[in-house]
């Protein structure tokens, strides 16, 4: 599922890549996913672009979340989910086309209870490639706060039910209770595969002045303390 608030400008490229990864899915293992995009108040045409995708292919799914926050929006797309795995997919995130499948053999068929993406840069230069690369290392860590990757990742509806929701209280960092909390109690059935990519956007960086150093800065202070967590204000995200 999707949360998308303003993200006309990607968000076909993203549901297009989860349509070719749905494709995939169902060629190699005869599985199906529906496709849900949470529209959290956009004002910028990303409805009508999902509806236009909608009619062209049933398996997308738009929904509206009123109250925002990404955090309200994925709470929401998973209260209106059918499926036994729910995968998270940020709005400025396409998965690769193997994704769905490598999902498939963790969560159904090795029974892992929650997994996280390796994640490329979508745009950028060589700066945005440091930056996915180090944090690409930083998830290797065996400790619970590294296990969080709330772009591309994915959990078994009974660990979603367990360990969640997202923490609608934070503006960063929303995925730890789920997948911080499923790393503790259960290490061995938290994956992070490599294999399983994403290209994301590099924009909230990009954008600013210092955007690297600010939101290095951000994520050390969000990790250090519950008010960094709160006290997120970057306007692009």
């Amino acid at each position: 599922m999707i949360p998308a608030y303003n993200e006309a400008a990607l968000i076909r490229g993203t549901v297009g890549a989860l349509l070719v990864a749905r494709r995939r899915l169902a060629a190699a293992h005869g599985a199906s996913c529906e496709i849900i995009v949470v529209d959290n108040g956009s004002i910028d045409g990303t409805t009508e672009a999902v509806e236009a995708l909608r009619r062209k292919d049933t398996a997308v799914r738009l929904v509206r979340c009123e109250a925002k926050g990404a955090a309200r929006a994925r709470n929401f797309g998973a209260s209106v989910a059918v499926g036994r795995t729910l995968v998270f997919v940020d709005a400025d995130t396409w998965i690769a086309p193997d994704g769905l499948s490598i999902v498939h053999g963790h969560a159904l068929e090795g029974r892992r209870l929650a997994g996280i993406a390796r994640l490329d840069q979508l745009d950028g230069g060589l700066r945005a490639w440091c930056w996915w690369t180090f944090w690409g290392l930083v998830r290797l860590l065996p400790i619970a706060k590294a296990k969080a990757m709330p772009a591309l990742m994915f959990c078994t509806r009974e660990a979603f039910d367990r360990f969640g929701p997202f923490d609608e209280a934070v503006a960063i960092g929303e995925e730890w209770p789920i997948l911080a909390g499923a790393y503790r109690a259960d290490p061995a059935n938290v994956v992070y595969d490599r294999r399983l990519q994403g290209r994301t956007s590099s924009r909230r960086m990009e954008k600013q002045v210092l955007g690297y150093t600010r939101t290095f800065a951000k994520w050390a202070w969000a990790v250090c303390a519950l008010q960094g967590r709160i006290s997120y204000d970057d306007l692009i995200r």
